[in-house]
């Protein structure tokens, strides 16, 4: 499956050190909604859609508002979108 993805720019293997770098404006992160909560509520990630996947773990898309790579998030969150169509037809 094709995506808008790059060999270019950060990557993390723990979930908290994701979470930071996104809140930091450095990139989006996709995460569990009991990580991201505590950021959601104080402002420092907003969601990218207003819907969920209905299955054990929640996802949430997350990333720095204002962002300087909105283009790239934009494209990322078009690709997540029409990939989950099914999931959110049910």
């Amino acid at each position: 499956m094709a995506g808008p993805f790059t060999t270019q720019g950060p990557r993390f293997d723990e979930s908290g050190v994701m979470l930071e770098a996104a809140a930091a404006g450095l990139g989006v992160a996709l995460a569990r909604e009991v990580f991201v909560q505590g950021d959601l509520d104080a402002g420092r990630l907003v969601r990218l859609f207003d819907v969920s996947i209905p299955a054990w773990p929640r996802c949430y898309l997350a990333w720095r508002e204002g962002s300087a790579k909105k283009v790239l998030v934009n494209r990322l969150r078009a690709w997540i979108w029409e990939e989950t169509a099914g999931w959110r037809r049910g």
